[in-house]
């Protein structure tokens, strides 16, 4: 009985530790970004003396702080911040997230309501706004205890403004009402212009891509199934991009092998769809094996568009094993009228490529004229 009881209590003390350096590390990521938003500078330099913002509209006198948070530092914070899942996040995150909205208001909000297009300077202050947003709304879903399934009917909610909002002419101002966000501040900046291009760093969904997988596959399998070559940018067209940018951005490579078999056989050929999709895929460089692997594979599908699909696809790959692939396919009795122009392309892409070995460019050049 000793046993048990001391066994029970190191188990506890064990988890307890576990919680302790959870806790420690996530107080860590928040003294990290407040670390990297520079709230304690206040000195101010020209903003027209900012590389590249030379150009903007707005008075000359404008300046602004000297010191400014690096999107680039302050975007991965954010991200590892909500892929905690920590509800307790919320408020000292929100917090920083008031701070910085001080700052974008007297320092940049001139910037963004005087130009149609600002400065990319500009534009990386308001996207680290945009995402403070996702990452609040990523916590409170975990806050909100959603199953799977609310969390998924959530996203194509969220998603389906989105795809409105830069797809469909003049919705973009009815649209931002549909839109899950949490500062009043923020809200007012959207409703005054159409605002884009959104960051595309992170969306709110990343931390529950493993609850939603299964759902989302089946309703994107079902929609290429039965989709027809109309040449539409649909919703799930956009959804199915969005989904490959997520997982791209992430470590999953069964979620990343299930959704590349599902977009590579998009009837919609001649739109790009595809190799975009891919190209998403392929941010997480551990994808691009077996991206590669499923692309050879399918340049000899017995579907027509499918193979298309994979000769476009293989352009990311000037490889051996790749061009190896693509001259089977042009020596193949089958191939189609498309196939053949489409496989001379990215033959003629190759041999123009310095990495490749001058033997191998040859060996393409010499295939081509023998197909004139």
């Amino acid at each position: 009985m000793r046993k048990i009881i001391f066994s029970y209590l190191i188990l506890c003390l064990l988890h307890l530790d576990m919680a302790q350096g959870q806790t420690k590390g996530n107080s860590n990521l928040l003294q990290d970004l407040e670390r990297e938003l520079y709230f304690g500078e206040t000195q101010k330099v020209p903003f027209l003396e900012i590389a590249g913002c030379r150009d903007q509209r707005i008075d000359s006198a404008h300046q602004v702080r000297a010191a400014r948070a690096d999107a680039a530092k302050v975007l991965p914070i954010l991200k590892d911040i909500a892929m905690t899942k920590d509800p307790a996040l919320i408020a000292p995150l929100v917090e920083l997230y008031q701070k910085q909205i001080a700052i974008f208001q007297e320092d940049w909000e001139v910037v963004q309501k005087n130009n149609f297009y600002a400065c990319n300077a500009a534009d990386r202050q308001f996207h680290i706004l945009e995402i403070f947003e996702e990452a609040v709304h990523s916590l409170q879903l975990e806050k909100r205890g959603l199953s799977a399934d609310e969390k998924f009917d959530h996203l194509k909610q969220q998603l389906n403004s989105l795809y409105r909002y830069y797809h469909v002419r003049n919705a973009w101002y009815d649209e931002i009402e549909k839109w899950d966000i949490y500062s009043p501040y923020y809200y007012e900046l959207r409703k005054k212009r159409w605002i884009g291009p959104p960051s595309n760093y992170f969306c709110f969904i990343e931390p529950y891509l493993n609850e939603i997988g299964e759902k989302t596959l089946g309703e994107l399998s079902l929609f290429i199934k039965n989709k027809k070559d109309e040449r539409q940018y649909r919703f799930e067209d956009y959804l199915l991009s969005q989904m490959c940018r997520m997982v791209g951005r992430n470590s999953d490579p069964v979620l990343t092998q299930q959704l590349l078999e599902i977009a590579i056989t998009d009837p919609d050929h001649k739109s790009r769809n595809f190799i975009t999709n891919v190209y998403a895929l392929m941010q997480n460089r551990e994808n691009g094996p077996f991206i590669k692997q499923a692309i050879i594979k399918h340049m000899t599908s017995a579907n027509v568009q499918t193979r298309l699909n994979a000769l476009m696809a293989s352009v990311y790959f000037p490889e051996q094993e790749v061009l190896d692939g693509l001259i089977q396919v042009r020596q193949s009795t089958g191939i189609t009228a498309d196939e053949m122009v489409v496989a001379g392309q990215i033959l003629e892409n190759f041999a123009r490529r310095p990495e490749l070995p001058e033997e191998t460019k040859n060996q393409i050049l010499e295939l081509l004229q023998e197909s004139k």
